[in-house]
Order: C-alpha cells, then sequence, then structure tokens
C-alpha cells in the first residue's frame, strides 16, 4: 500500500478481484445482525420496499 498511489490500487486487479468476490459469494440481502451498518442496511431497505404502515402510525 505505501508502495503504491491511490489510483494504481483503485484501478488494480487485486481492489477488482475483492469487489467481484463481495458482489458474486456474499450474500449482501442478509446482512448480520451484528453488523454496524445492518440497521441502516434494514431502514433503506423499507424506504425502498415499503410493506408495512409507519413504525408510528396509529
Amino acid at each position: 500500500m505505501n508502495d503504491s498511489s491511490f489510483n494504481q490500487i483503485w484501478n488494480s486487479e487485486t481492489k477488482q478481484a475483492a469487489i467481484d468476490h463481495i458482489n458474486n459469494n456474499i450474500e449482501k440481502n442478509t446482512c448480520q445482525p451484528n453488523c454496524r451498518h445492518h440497521q441502516i442496511n434494514n431502514y433503506l431497505w423499507d424506504i425502498k420496499h415499503p410493506t408495512t404502515q409507519h413504525i408510528n402510525f396509529i
């Protein structure tokens, strides 16, 4: 990392391989409950795919 520029790292085959691995091998719709961004992901999913009334709906 210290021997390469940001541009070299950003455009590297290693980075592309990591992205391909994530896209092809990780089930992104079932984020683990301990995931730091799990609640944010749930909130954004609910906004994009509304199935229930608002949580505070009376």
